[in-house]
């Protein structure tokens, strides 16, 4: 039994399931899927953020820079949403920064998004 499987038996078999279980399980799939696009980073640095977890969220965000994947308007728009959820007020700066150094337009979504959570 591999890692993924012996952690979804263990899921099943908790009797109350919290928000860091549903992340930790999520978290298990998404690394051990053979290929990740951009929508699945998304969705993962989403799901933390929507579970009350944003610096998660970050740093997955400073993986993929890590890695040099491939970054678009709308996983800028999630860290956007993931710097108003955290407390450390340099955060949305750094993103800033990255944003007018990697040469990123500021389009309608990840404009309303920085106007929204910024």
């Amino acid at each position: 039994m591999g890692d993924v499987e012996v952690a979804q038996q263990l899921f099943d078999e908790m009797p109350v399931k919290n928000t860091f279980a549903w992340n930790s399980m999520a978290r298990r799939y998404f690394d051990a899927m053979p290929r990740q696009d951009v929508a699945s980073w998304n969705k993962m640095m989403t799901g933390y953020i929507h579970h009350g977890q944003p610096w998660e969220a970050l740093r997955l965000f400073d993986q993929m820079k890590l890695h040099q994947l491939a970054i678009d308007g709308f996983i800028l728009a999630t860290m956007a949403c993931a710097c108003a959820h955290v407390e450390k007020l340099d955060a949305d700066k750094q993103l800033h920064a990255y944003i007018v150094t990697s040469g990123f337009t500021i389009d309608s979504v990840l404009g309303s998004s920085m106007i929204k959570h910024g």
